[in-house]
């Protein structure tokens, strides 16, 4: 299955077909009709967006790409895409209906699975994908006739893919793919039967996307466990993937001020944390450029450092063990020492110059008396490895420790009280995430992300793209003749940001780029 044609597809067909009218027919039709409902994975691409979608896309395209006809530029990379097997847009414009969808059935030797494009006209639509089968030296398809339920199509030996048109659908694929959808149209359940499917689909918005995909991740590691190279790991995957609920959905939508990408994952279990990553961030100072915030990030080192260590064993690497020896060498105990009184985790950046440049990494405290003494273990720890130690004073902090690795220029420092533990570059810095004057949660670029991701949900990630520019310039990229090319891109880029709800049983998650 030439999973290249998806990715191609993704990526372009939204834009190219975004000026022409998908016709009559059955170009308006719902290829997941076609997807058998046993089928772990489907993704789905819109082809000829319609209306309020279809004006977004054009309008958000035009601010990325520095454009009047994004359709037009479009085309021209599909086309080059695509050159080697002699197809171009044209050759899809007459007959390719509003969508594209593809399903996923077993990943044991090759993807096997099915492309189904919605068609105007079943004879041009053949004739185009016909072209993408492979050719021999001198030229012409290497295929045979067959036939499958009274449905005939075109077998290629060589990939083992097959092409066919089943009930006004083009369908190409692996054969065993193209016989599932055969079976489908004769009367077998499709996926839309699955109400966690359709539930997904909801839950992410997909009726108004580019793109959406969907996967029940228990099947999907059924499919990958069927590779034997990937099939000792399945345990400790089933662990991981249990997070992501009975299904899991994604989807891309465009508008004229910003691009989102939704995820839903139903019947995720809940986090418990009494914290959430966007009141993290919000406490951060206001100047952040950079600013992440991990609700309960000891719990979550803890439970992924057990998940890692069980992976290893499948894998035959003995995770605990490396874990130990450099415990061992570093004269630190990493459970008692830095995991026992973790709570939450951000990332903060700051700064437009090289002068007031600022990193730092800052762990809330759930045990005072440990995470005071947790910058001298630490420090110590890095000194077994070759760092220079000093003590430091910095305002907000009960110890700190300057280090540097030889032959680094500068030094970072690590810093701790009762509430708090922070490694970061800049003291000053470190100073402010302990007692910011300004929060970030009241700053306008909080609120402008807050606005771009929607639906009340509040940022956990933040990048304040503007800025990060204004920073490149700073330390001198300004002159750059490749950064001058990109200056007009980058600066279509504004806010970029990510957050969280929950509803019900559902777990949500957006990011979004704001464009300007």
């Amino acid at each position: 299955m030439k999973s290249r044609l998806l990715v191609v597809l993704a990526v372009l067909v939204p834009l190219a077909g975004c000026g022409s009218s998908s016709g009559g027919g059955n170009g308006d039709a719902d290829p997941a009709k076609l997807v058998p409902a046993s089928a772990p994975v489907y993704v789905e691409i819109t082809a000829r967006p319609e209306g309020s979608t279809r004006d977004d896309a054009e309008a958000a395209a035009k601010k990325l790409l520095k454009t009047d006809d994004p359709g037009a530029k479009a085309q021209q990379l599909f086309d080059q895409a695509f050159k080697d097997q002699g197809v171009s847009w044209k050759d899809f414009e007459p007959w390719l209906g509003q969508r594209v969808g593809a399903f996923f059935t077993s990943f044991a030797d090759k993807a096997q699975g099915a492309f189904i494009f919605t068609s105007t006209d079943d004879g041009k639509a053949k004739d185009t994908l016909g072209k993408l089968l492979r050719k021999d030296d001198n030229g012409k398809a290497q295929v045979s006739q067959r036939t499958y339920k009274d449905v005939s199509y075109d077998y290629d030996a060589n990939d083992k893919d097959a092409l066919g048109t089943v009930d006004g659908y083009a369908v190409f694929g692996s054969e065993s793919g193209f016989k599932q959808a055969v079976d489908v149209s004769k009367g077998g359940q499709n996926i839309t039967s699955n109400k966690d499917f359709t539930a997904g689909r909801d839950a992410v918005g997909a009726g108004d996307s580019l793109a959406n995909a969907w996967t029940n991740p228990q099947t999907l590691l059924d499919a990958i466990g069927s590779n034997p190279q990937a099939s000792q790991a399945l345990p400790a995957l089933r662990q991981v993937f249990a997070q992501l609920g009975r299904s899991a959905a994604a989807s891309f939508l465009a508008k004229s001020n910003a691009l989102r990408l939704n995820f839903a994952a139903i019947g995720a279990p809940e986090s418990g944390s009494r914290s959430s990553g966007a009141d993290v961030a919000a406490a951060l100072p206001s100047d952040a450029w950079l600013a992440v915030g991990i609700a309960d990030l000891g719990k979550g080192l803890r439970k992924g450092i057990g998940q890692l260590n069980n992976l290893g064993n499948l894998g035959g690497v003995d995770v605990g063990g490396m874990m130990s020896q450099f415990e061992s060498q570093a004269d630190i105990n990493l459970k008692r020492d830095v995991l026992s009184w973790m709570g939450d985790g951000a990332l903060y950046a700051r700064g437009k110059s090289l002068a007031d440049l600022g990193f730092v990494f800052t762990v809330t405290s759930t045990n005072a008396d440990r995470s005071k003494v947790a910058p001298k273990r630490i420090a110590h720890a890095l000194h077994q490895f070759g760092a220079s130690v000093r003590p430091a004073d910095i305002p907000g902090y009960d110890s700190a420790y300057a280090l540097r690795f030889p032959p680094l220029p500068f030094a970072f420092y690590v810093a701790g009280s009762g509430e708090r533990v922070s490694i970061g570059l800049n003291p000053k810095a470190m100073s402010d995430v302990a007692g910011p004057k300004n929060k970030l949660g009241d700053a306008p670029a909080f609120d402008s992300a807050t606005n771009t991701l929607g639906d009340g949900i509040r940022p956990s990630v933040l990048i304040d793209f503007p800025t990060v520019v204004q920073l490149l310039e700073g330390i001198g990229l300004g002159n750059n003749p490749d950064y001058k090319k990109a200056k007009p891109y980058l600066d279509a880029i504004g806010v970029i940001s990510a957050g969280g709800t929950r509803d019900g049983d559902t777990s949500k998650a957006r990011a979004a780029v704001e464009l300007r």
